[in-house]
């Protein structure tokens, strides 16, 4: 004798039961249950999304990822999106086999600060190229300097122009070293106390004096 979904009557000869009730039920059921938006974080500058505490570009991979954090159990497969709302596809796995349903999910952003961007803001920087010479060798280095930078999601927090050159200022002390090392620019070192850290150690910036 075939068994009838207690909410809506039909049979489980015509439509497949997930437990007691029909998959159509079940499916109503499981989408009340769900959230019906998703908190997301978004730098303001930037516009990337935080994904597991880091800030990506927002597209479809990643903000599923992210919309996937709050779903926990089931999973998230984001279908489209827009500035509003992502149509997804939500599965649970269950003991009679995998139920789907379609959701409208409102996404709500909180506008916030990235790392980097936030950096940029306060013009922090690491490492100051002091470049003096040649103007056109000047330019090809700031130009080399900034796809380096860029590349390693690393930047450019401030250019000063100075008598004879240009003061190039770095997020980074690390690029610069690989910079310098890789040109073989040979540049006269210095260095300027930044601070101290929690643990007690003084911190440095460098200065690199580059003629070119």
């Amino acid at each position: 004798m075939p068994r009838y979904c207690p909410t809506c009557n039909r049979s489980e000869a015509d439509v497949k039961f997930y437990g007691n009730f029909c998959e159509i039920c079940s499916g109503e059921k499981l989408s009340e249950g769900l959230n019906n938006s998703a908190e997301l974080q978004r730098c303001k500058e930037c516009k990337r999304i935080r994904v597991k505490g880091k800030f990506m570009t927002e597209n479809r991979s990643n903000l599923e990822t992210a919309i996937q954090q709050q779903f926990r159990k089931n999973h998230v497969r984001v279908v489209s999106y827009d500035a509003k709302e992502a149509l997804a596809k939500i599965s649970v796995d269950g003991p009679e086999g995998i139920l789907t349903v379609d959701k409208a999910i409102k996404l709500k952003y909180e506008k916030t600060l990235c790392d980097k961007c936030y950096k940029i803001k306060c013009e922090y920087y690491e490492a100051l190229f002091q470049l003096r010479g040649d103007k056109s060798r000047i330019e090809k280095v700031i130009s080399h300097t900034k796809a380096l930078f860029e590349r390693n999601n690393e930047f450019i927090s401030k250019m000063e122009s100075k008598d004879g050159g240009i003061d190039l200022y770095l997020s980074s002390k690390r690029l610069a070293n690989e910079f310098v090392a890789f040109y073989k620019l040979y540049p006269k070192m210095s260095y300027v106390l930044a601070g101290i850290n929690r643990s007690g150690k003084k911190q440095y910036k460098n200065v690199y004096a580059i003629h070119l």
